[in-house]
């Protein structure tokens, strides 16, 4: 089954610089693999940098030839490398294939630029001397390369609550889903990061993260997971009175129509290799 697209599909490189963290890079099972493959290290490399050229950024074809050709391997070789290679990577719906590795690097590269953004909109505020208000426009938002405002999940499905609760923290939200058994998260994850501004709770994030560790999916399908259905539950009509929830609907209405928690802030983890 195809998992959500990470973020937009217009996201590009620009010129931003694909870094490796060595260390994380050698401690992985992954290159410890490679290593018994000869060239296949090299080729990992390529294919990584190739994967961040493309559009989306950090994404490939669902092709082996297209990706064996891209990554200069000879077609007598493959056999051999495929087995490394695609270790790790996953199909999204857009038909593209994803590496949790690669994403959380692109996701980093959006949080940054959609900093940046604000940062040059609080100081275009400043130097005009007029108070800006930003709601309603492009300032103080990320943009992606195209200049359209990047909420880091390319959905736009959910809507801010009302009335000033406190929100959970990515670290707090990472905290809870490790609690249910998901080793690997990413604190920074733009689709983390819209959800808990839309005031999704971590009880919701917890059962969204035990059923993908009972899949053994990834923490971007634990997000997708939590995000549809709590979509899901805001467009289920009413239930009629003394009718009893279905399926666990109820939770999610609840948390949808505004009910939240408002736990101690803790630190998140990050996603490994």
């Amino acid at each position: 089954m195809s998992l959500p697209v990470p973020y937009p599909a217009d996201v590009r490189a620009k010129g931003w610089r694909f870094e490796i963290d060595y260390e994380k890079v050698e401690q992985s099972d992954t290159w410890d693999l490679a290593s018994e493959v000869p060239m296949a290290q090299p080729a990992l490399l390529m294919m990584w940098l190739v994967a961040w050229k493309q559009v989306p950024c950090g994404s490939l074809p669902n092709d082996e030839s297209i990706i064996r050709a891209k990554c200069r391997v000879p077609q007598d070789m493959w056999v051999t490398f495929k087995p490394v290679l695609m270790r790790g990577w996953w199909l999204a719906e857009d038909g593209r294939l994803y590496h949790d590795t690669i994403v959380q690097r692109v996701c980093e590269m959006l949080e940054y630029r959609r900093k940046e953004a604000e940062r040059r909109g609080r100081n275009r505020g400043k130097t005009s001397g007029v108070p800006r208000d930003t709601s309603g426009t492009y300032e103080g938002h990320g943009q992606d390369d195209t200049g359209v405002p990047d909420t880091g999940t390319g959905t736009g499905t959910f809507t801010p609550p009302i009335g000033g609760v406190a929100h959970a923290t990515p670290g707090e939200a990472c905290k809870a889903m490790k609690s249910a058994g998901m080793a690997a998260v990413n604190p920074s994850h733009p689709k983390l990061i819209a959800l808990l501004e839309a005031g999704i709770t971590l009880p919701e994030l917890v059962d969204a993260a035990a059923h993908a560790v009972k899949t053994e999916k990834p923490f971007a399908y634990a997000l997708a997971t939590a995000e549809g259905r709590r979509r899901d539950a805001a467009t289920a009509p009413l239930p009629v009175a003394g009718a009893a929830p279905r399926n666990g609907s109820h939770k999610y209405a609840a948390a949808a129509a505004g009910i939240f928690g408002n736990p101690q802030q803790q630190r998140g983890e990050v996603i490994d290799v």
